[in-house]
This record gives structure tokens, sequence and C-alpha cells, in this order.
């Protein structure tokens, strides 16, 4: 959103600076924005995307504050610098993305709208009123997932025993019990209470989770006494023994605790789990590899940016300015601008088919 009122209008040096004779900000530009790898990024798309944007967020006398402009046109400009890298390093890899693939992925995303019309409204938003807009967004971030697949090394068999011997607790469990609770608390005639509890559950005259909602003194009574993963090392000996005593669905006795009287109904008994790690381990490696494509794919604007030869010469005119809205705990450096269609690529987006390289071998592990 902007920052209409937010920032003073009148901050130093503004008319001098202006994208017009003007004296307003809000105006497109005139002059290149960037060059990356002393390529010009596209002065009309900038252009585009501002007069789509000023539009729907301009004041009552239909312009947009000074230091709001300035801060969206950085925004722009960043994200077509964003664009460039990407294209370039996509280039580079010889990675591309088909019509098709983009379809594929426009197709996945109108279904994550409601309804048809929905998906309708949102185009129609978008700076040109098309989904020429939207498949932009989805072949740049079809391109960044190739090119962080590109990247991807081999997860090691040294990476798989580290994880499985570092997660012992998800390969190695001791038998559970899954059940439900009915507890009275000790005092007068708290056994006849339980008891009677029981006989009521086992007669069909009341579910055993309404008896514990409204009767039980335990933890989980409005959870209808659901408890889950109970274990030798954590329940009371004569409780535990109850409960392997009985199959799913079944009920045990009234049952003497230090807490009170208690009685279970047994939902489901797992047994003791003793992956081994041949057995775990192609699953391990799926897991890690989806953690190192989300971690490669989250570092890689920066890591395209440090490769690239970038001149930000919209930055270079209007440095001073910059300077002074983008400090650390100015205002304006708070602000996030939403740019509908254009800041980021839409979700969900498929990632489609993977690029095939030939030397994957030498790319580091993020």
């Amino acid at each position: 959103m902007f920052a209409a009122g937010l920032l003073p209008i009148a901050l130093g040096g503004f008319a001098a600076l202006s994208a017009s004779d003007s004296g307003r900000l809000d105006l497109p530009e005139q002059q290149d924005v960037a060059l990356v790898n002393d390529k010009p990024v596209s002065l009309e798309r900038f252009n585009r995307l501002l007069t789509f944007t000023t539009s729907r967020s301009a004041t009552k006398d239909g312009r947009v504050p000074d230091a709001d402009a300035l801060l969206l046109k950085n925004a722009l400009v960043q994200k077509l610098i964003d664009e460039a890298v990407t294209d370039a390093a996509a280039k580079d890899a010889g990675i591309e993305v088909s019509e098709k693939d983009i379809d594929v992925a426009l197709d996945a995303f109108a279904q994550s709208f409601p309804s048809t019309d929905a998906f309708k409204q949102y185009v129609e938003n978008t700076p040109d009123g098309t989904s020429t807009a939207v498949r932009s967004d989805i072949r740049q971030r079809l391109l960044r997932e190739r090119l962080a697949k590109y990247e991807a090394v081999p997860v090691s068999g040294e990476e798989v025993k580290r994880y499985y011997e570092e997660h012992p607790e998800l390969f190695h469990q001791p038998k559970r019990v899954n059940a439900s609770e009915v507890l009275v608390l000790p005092g007068k005639d708290s056994y006849s209470k339980a008891k009677e509890l029981l006989e009521k559950v086992r007669q069909g005259s009341i579910a055993f989770a309404d008896a514990a909602r409204q009767s039980s003194d335990g933890s989980t009574r409005a959870l209808g006494g659901a408890r889950v993963d109970l274990t030798e090392a954590t329940m009371d000996s004569a409780v535990w023994k109850a409960l392997l005593a009985r199959k799913p669905g079944e009920l045990t006795d009234v049952i003497e605790t230090k807490e009170g009287y208690c009685f279970y109904l047994v939902q489901d008994v797992l047994p003791e789990l003793d992956r081994k790690l041949e057995d775990a381990a192609p699953e391990i490696q799926a897991q890690l590899a989806r953690l190192y494509a989300t971690t490669r794919l989250e570092g890689l604007l920066p890591q395209l940016r440090s490769k690239a030869v970038i001149k930000n010469t919209f930055a270079d005119r209007y440095a001073a300015l910059l300077a002074d809205l983008l400090k650390p705990g100015a205002p304006a450096s708070q602000v996030s601008f939403s740019l509908s269609s254009t800041s980021s690529a839409p979700q969900p987006v498929p990632a489609g088919p993977a690029a095939s390289t030939s030397s994957q071998s030498s790319r580091p592990r993020p």
C-alpha cells in the first residue's frame, strides 16, 4: 500500500529532481532506469506498470505524493532488474519455459480461486487487463525454480546418515496407544461415579466423548477425552497394562491411579517403530532435496544480482532522496508496495519439469 500521509511531501530537493518540468515525481520517466549487463531494462514496461499503479492510488487531485511516487518507482526498478538477471541467468544455463508450461501453471493458479469469476476479476485488475501480466510473472517464477534446480547437487549418503542420526525420534519410537479417557478425581463416591459412567457408556446410553465432556476431570475433557501417543514411559503401569490388554474399540475397566479413578476407550495401538537407515534413506534423501531446493530458491535472486553487472540509473538520479527515504528507522523503510500481479509471481505455481543441464557436479550446496 502507498504511504500517503506517512511522509512529508515536501522533502528537500524534490522539485529540483522531478521526473518532468511539471515538478511531479509520479509521472513516467523519460530516461533509462537501469542497465543489466549493459542492456537497458524496458522503459516502456516500467512506465506502463507505473501508470497502472498510480492510476489506482492517486489522491483526489489526481497525483501521488512525491515521496510515495519515488518509493514506488524504486520498487518497480528492482522488480525489472530481478526479471532481467533471471532472464540472463536462464539464457546462460540453457533453461527455457515453454508456453505449454505456463498454460499448465496458469490453469493450476486459476483453480486456486474460489470461482471462475473471481479469477477473471483478478486478471482484469492486472496492468493490461488480460492474462499477459500473470503469465509473465509465472514465467519468471518457473525460470527461478528451474535455475534453483540447475544448481542442485545430489544429496550425499553422508548427509542422509547424519540426518538419520540427528533425528532418532523420527525413526525409533516405542509402542504407542491412542485412547480416550474419563477421569474422576479422588473423593467421596468417586469410584462409584466412575463405575456408573463406564456402565452407561457400555450400555450405549451415552457416548464416550459426551461422558468425557460432561463428567471427566481430565485435562482433555474439552476434546472428548482424546489422548494420543501414550507410551509405557508416560503412563501409570496399571493403565498401560490395561490399555495393551484391549483392542481398538474396546473399553477398559475402572482403574485406580494416583490421579483418581479412570477408564479408557482404546482407539489405536501403534507398534514399536525401528526403521533402519537403508529403509529410511530414500525418504530422507527426498526430504533433504526439497529442503535444499527451497533454500536455493530463497537465495537465488541475491546470488543472481551479485553475478550480474547492474547499473541502477534511476537510483543514481535520485540517490540523495532515496537515501533519506530508505535509511533505517525512516517511516518509508517500513512501507511495502502492493503491485497487483507485478510484484511477485502468483501462487501456487507448479515447478514443472526440471531443466536438463550438462554439468552439475561443481555447483555448491546452499
